[in-house]
């Protein structure tokens, strides 16, 4: 067992292959803007995964670069739901979050954290916006009488990936900064593998959004 977590984060940045190959290799209908934003997150995710682990590999802090990563995350995130509901009505409301979210990052990064040290607070905080975004649109996709079928949605799987991977990373976000402690015992640490498993899950449902889309017929 203890063999298998030890593999979790390369299997993690294997994961990010499926995806961006279906995007480029799979044949069929040409993205939209929701999935080219979806294409850019997939590949900061990958882009960061490896320089986190090239500077573990030469014993260099990668917090920095999990902060910086947790910033774009979201705001990616964010704009790909604002591409994906495509309704004037939100603009301003998009604008205000993302604003207000980049303050607070900066504001417990200079004032609390650091950029040097793992911001828990701003991942935390980021996962439960992200949590509400994805209910509120699972609550809209299912009361909308023109939705034939969940399954045969393609962002239904985007936003499924999102609702579980931010579930189930949002404690493990909130206590980061522990878990990443350097001082604190191996098996703690483990704690953050379950990252690792849930984006490699994440990945795989990317992949059948994608395919799903590719699929459709115009």
């Amino acid at each position: 067992m203890h063999k298998v977590i030890s593999y979790l984060d390369e299997v993690s940045i294997l994961s990010h292959l499926l995806p961006l190959s279906a995007i480029c290799f799979l044949p069929g209908r040409t993205l939209n803007n929701t999935y080219k934003a979806l294409a850019l997150l997939i590949t900061v995710s990958f882009l960061s995964d490896l320089i986190c682990r090239v500077l573990r590999y030469y014993r260099y802090s990668n917090l920095f670069v999990i902060n910086v990563y947790t910033l774009l995350e979201f705001l990616i995130i964010l704009l790909i739901f604002y591409l994906q509901w495509n309704s004037p009505k939100y603009k301003q409301r998009f604008l205000m979050v993302g604003t207000s979210y980049i303050f607070v990052f900066l504001l417990l990064s200079t004032s609390i954290y650091g950029f040097f040290k793992i911001n828990s607070a701003a991942s935390a905080i980021a996962a439960l916006l992200i949590l509400g975004l994805s209910i509120i649109y699972f609550f809209e996709l299912i009361s909308d009488i023109s939705t034939p079928s969940l399954l045969n949605n393609p962002f239904f799987w985007i936003n499924l990936a999102f609702l579980i991977y931010f579930s189930g990373v949002l404690f493990v976000f909130i206590f980061s900064d522990i878990i990443l402690d350097s001082n604190i015992d191996k098996s703690v640490k483990n704690l953050w593998k379950i990252n690792y498993l849930l984006y490699s899950a994440s990945s795989i449902l990317f992949t059948v959004s994608i395919i799903k889309w590719k699929k459709i017929k115009l």
